[in-house]
């Protein structure tokens, strides 16, 4: 299968080795530094690299997996009304499954619990923001688009705690946790590819695990003997529960809780 993967980073680099190592044909886009393991990956940058740069590796793709992150460029996008153009020349490019790499963060934060059957209600602009992407996505790929929300992402060094770590009065105290590790998503995404029926169109990677953010990550912290983070106790709070079983019950897919621990 021939696999192009835009934005060949954090996630899209190890993806694309995971397929090789497979058997599949990968190439895809990188921004900064060229990925040493994809000789033929193409330099690319939203607003300044024209599609048609990306030639005949895009458009002789059988799947496209978009996973540049929107923080650089879509308020621009959306406010600039680029996407829909931006969006639409991709799908002129580009014939197959179009896999479009999103966020939990589309749900209103007064969504209590949430599957991916439920219509997301953003109260942010980020959240409006990637409401809107994923419209135009379904709507330039129509049917063969698929949208994959994820959780807050940990893996190798990457880890919220770094962040929480030392601080004080952290709200959100009683919170669950949405996360996903970097290989449960690499795992997942591999599902998506390789099925030739789906039941949906839209599938949550996060994990089955949503312990409080307060007793996760004071454990995250103990665990890499880092100053604990201390919580606002008059918070109480109860935040935003994001499921996904519908997803890992289609592909079989398990969650283990000590994955999301650093």
């Amino acid at each position: 299968m021939k696999v192009f993967i835009m934005g060949m980073g954090w996630l899209g680099g190890p993806l694309g080795r995971s397929l090789v190592e497979k058997g599949h044909d990968v190439s895809g886009t990188y921004r900064g530094t060229k990925p040493i393991d994809f000789p033929t990956a193409l330099p690319f940058e939203i607003g300044r690299t024209p599609l048609r740069d990306l030639g005949k590796k895009l458009a002789s793709a059988e799947v496209l997996v978009f996973a540049i992150p929107p923080s650089s460029w879509l308020r621009d996008y959306i406010e600039n009304q680029k996407l829909r153009r931006f969006l639409a020349e991709m799908a002129n490019e580009f014939s197959g499954k179009a896999v479009l790499i999103s966020s939990i963060g589309v749900f209103g934060s007064n969504q209590l619990e949430v599957d991916e059957s439920t219509i997301p209600e953003p109260d942010s602009e980020r959240g409006s923001d990637l409401k809107v992407l994923e419209r135009f996505w379904s709507k330039s790929f129509n049917s063969d688009s698929i949208v994959v929300r994820l959780g807050g992402l940990v893996g190798g060094d990457r880890h919220p705690v770094r962040y929480l770590s030392g601080r004080s009065n952290v709200s959100g105290r009683l919170h669950p946790i949405n996360l996903i590790d970097r290989q449960s998503v690499i795992n997942l995404i591999e599902k998506i590819l390789l099925s030739p029926n789906l039941d949906r169109t839209v599938y949550h990677g996060v994990s089955a695990y949503h312990p409080d953010r307060e007793s996760f990550y004071r454990s995250s912290a103990e665990r890499l003997a880092l100053p604990l983070p201390e919580f606002d106790q008059n918070d109480r709070s109860r935040g935003k529960k994001v499921n996904g079983l519908l997803t890992q019950n289609e592909f079989n897919l398990s969650s283990r809780e000590e994955d999301l621990y650093p």
